[in-house]
């Protein structure tokens, strides 16, 4: 699409449309080039679930659900490197006073303590925070609505797991392996790209 993002506001504006980003991508080279997939923020209570382009073309329109926002300096949750006034800490080891760039110590969460980086995906806190940006996505409610509600949901889920716990007898462990795919990439080879249509 040549389009520019104030382009494509203005077309659409009359949908919602108040801004546009377009997502890029860095090449092998360390260039980037912008891909066929956008970012819409709608100035409406609900996201619709498709856009009319040039009054031919329904575009389906997915929630956009933003990793976590994770401080480069303290490594908490919930703000940026800009705003913090805490102490640096090391992402790889948690130590203060520590960077991470020159870290040869064993890894140790600075959020939950575990054997993993602070920016692991697999982190206990990382996946909360996920959660709680998916429920603010997705039902248009404040951080503070959404965190009582996943943390509501946490409580619930550790309170049936205990009574589950407590009211089975023990079993053989069953070890059962399952594997999901996810399609990551923002781009896609020229020989098999998608129609940018699908990706709004």
């Amino acid at each position: 699409m040549s389009s520019s993002s104030e382009e494509i506001v203005r077309e659409l504006g009359s949908q919602g449309v108040v801004a546009c980003r377009n997502i890029s991508v860095r090449s092998q080279a360390g260039e980037r080039r912008n891909t066929s997939t956008f970012i819409l923020t709608f100035h409406t209570t609900t996201v619709p679930k498709h856009i009319h382009v040039a009054d031919f073309l329904r575009v389906h329109v997915a929630v956009c659900i933003p990793n976590p926002l994770r401080c480069f300096i303290c490594q908490k949750f919930g703000h940026a490197q800009n705003n913090c006034k805490c102490q640096k800490v090391c992402a790889c080891c948690s130590t203060a006073g520590h960077d991470s760039k020159d870290c040869s110590n064993e890894l140790k969460c600075a959020n939950c303590d575990g054997d993993h980086a602070a920016f692991s995906k697999e982190c206990p806190s990382w996946l909360r925070e996920k959660k709680l940006q998916q429920v603010k996505a997705k039902s248009g409610l404040s951080f503070v609505e959404a965190r009582k509600i996943v943390q509501s949901q946490a409580a619930s889920r550790s309170r049936q797991s205990f009574a589950a716990t407590a009211s089975t007898r023990v079993q053989p462990a069953i070890t059962q392996t399952s594997c999901v795919g996810t399609q990551t990439d923002l781009t896609w080879p020229d020989s098999q790209r998608a129609s940018s249509s699908q990706y709004f």
